[in-house]
């Protein structure tokens, strides 16, 4: 299939199972020195220096010890009165941006505790003084609130961090795929800015999401947040939402995949992608479901929908879930496709694994409580006794949100947590993507 945009398909694999915790990469170059120009540099007697490239703290720490150095001929001035501000949030303690002191013997302003601003930030710390050329260095205030859990037979494989992305920014599927208010971030970088809308999905390795930036429709899938391909569908009105996996768009009862308007009057839809053969091959399949005068179906290659059908004993009262074809009508029935599953559910949700014909349906109910039917074909179904009854499901293979408890397989996982959105993979893997709350 064309694209818009190509990328070199260097396709990370998943992380090492020994991997328990890695903080995702963040470098940031200190900024350097500001220097004179040769003329002015006879001017300048006195040289500063702060005792660290760069300075960095978890959000809502401070940094302390930090201090200035003054010399003159190389050697330490004492009496110099230095200056340093602050800038990107930080503060020092008692709220100022700015503090004035005196070298001492040994040349040296040990600075006032810092202050680390309550999210992700990039800012700088500059010493001025009478007779020095000011010099700067980088601050940095990194998050623990966006992460990526891979758990393999019920085994944490890896819990990875991207510490530049805010408190405030939502899950929407995938490693690292997160939306901050109109910023869209991917594997701890913005990808997009001005975004209306996205949704995603993560299937194995591979990521696929579409989003609406600068109302302009678009989809792009890759791994790990290393981006493969980004298209840009040009018929696609701006005013349309992504209803998941990619290329599938819905606007003012257009249902709209790979540019076309495929189905009418519709008003609910989910769509997932995924498929045994990989983008690689670009032979993925995207599964659609939706709800125009009956509930419906299809499975979509580059494309092409295929393999229509239409469910026509759910009730037109059903709400769309996650997962394509799974509706949950107000009564508490869930439906998949043209049979009701069971009765009393309160939420569902679900995911793919492999492929579009092998995923997984979660959900919650009074009785037996939380579930799942890990083989939607032949219905092999578990049931979770230890996990609350008032859980939420939020994806494929038994993950459910229970206040801000996080349980996986009938096992409390984590805690603190705001929001996340499960997928499934092949040999046992779930990949959960999680935002805890803020500090």
């Amino acid at each position: 299939m064309s694209e818009d945009s190509e990328y070199n398909d260097s396709t990370p694999r998943l992380p090492s199972r020994r991997t328990i915790i890695v903080g995702a990469a963040w470098s940031v170059p200190a900024i350097a020195a500001l220097s004179a120009s040769p003329a002015l540099a006879a001017s300048y007697d006195t040289v500063l220096a702060f005792d660290q490239a760069s300075y960095s703290g978890q959000v809502c720490t401070t940094i302390s010890g930090a201090y200035v150095t003054a010399t003159t001929g190389g050697a330490a001035a004492a009496g110099k009165v230095v200056t340093v501000s602050l800038a990107g949030g930080f503060t020092f303690s008692g709220g100022g941006t700015s503090a004035t002191g005196t070298t001492g013997g040994d040349g040296r302003f040990t600075l006032p505790t810092i202050t680390v601003p309550n999210q992700p930030n990039t800012g700088t710390a500059t010493a001025t003084a009478t007779g020095a050329a000011a010099t700067s260095v980088t601050l940095q205030a990194k998050g623990t609130f966006a992460r990526f859990l891979t758990i393999q037979n019920i085994s944490v494989v890896s819990d990875i961090v991207f510490d530049r992305i805010p408190s405030t920014a939502v899950p929407i599927g995938g490693y690292g795929l997160f939306l901050d208010g109109s910023t869209l971030w991917y594997g701890n970088t913005v990808f997009a800015s001005n975004v209306s809308a996205a949704r995603g999905n993560r299937n194995d390795t591979t990521d696929f999401f579409s989003y609406v930036e600068n109302g302009v429709a678009k989809s792009a899938y890759g791994s790990n947040g290393s981006v493969t391909a980004i298209r840009t569908w040009t018929n696609v009105p701006g005013t349309a939402t992504p209803v998941g996996g990619y290329g599938t768009f819905l606007n003012n009862g257009d249902l709209w995949y790979f540019d076309t308007v495929v189905a009418t009057g519709v008003d609910r839809a989910a769509a997932l992608s995924g498929g045994m053969n990989g983008p690689a091959q670009g032979q993925w399949q995207d599964y659609v479901g939706y709800f125009n005068n009956a509930a419906r179906s299809f499975k979509g290659l580059n494309g092409t929908p295929q393999d229509p059908q239409g469910f026509f004993n759910v009730p037109s009262t059903v709400s769309v879930t996650r997962m394509p074809n799974l509706w949950l009508n107000n009564n508490g029935d869930l439906w998949y496709g043209n049979l009701r599953r069971e009765g009393g559910v309160s939420n569902a949700s679900g995911g793919l694994r492999s492929s579009v014909n092998d995923g997984t349906i979660v959900w919650t109910s009074s009785t037996p409580g939380a579930a799942d039917v890990t083989d939607y074909r032949t219905g092999n179904r578990r049931t979770f006794n230890s996990t609350p009854t008032t859980s939420t499901a939020v994806g494929g293979d038994g993950v459910y949100l229970a206040g801000s408890d996080l349980w996986v397989n009938n096992r409390k996982t984590t805690t603190n947590v705001a929001k996340a959105v499960s997928d499934g993979g092949p040999n046992g893997y779930i990949h959960i993507s999680y935002a805890t709350n803020g500090c």
